[in-house]
């Protein structure tokens, strides 16, 4: 049960860590690309 326990936190960690990896990379791209209007707009419910 601890094992499972285990896989589960850290698949979860490893999803949050792969979101934000992936927005990074897409503010990067747009930052790399000469654009000065990057920043996301937060939305409730994000």
């Amino acid at each position: 049960m601890v094992a499972l326990g285990v896989v589960v936190l850290l698949f979860v960690v490893g999803y949050f860590l792969a979101r934000e990896l992936y927005a990074n990379g897409q503010l990067e791209d747009c930052l790399l690309s000469g654009r000065t209007n990057c920043t996301p707009i937060q939305t409730p419910g994000q």
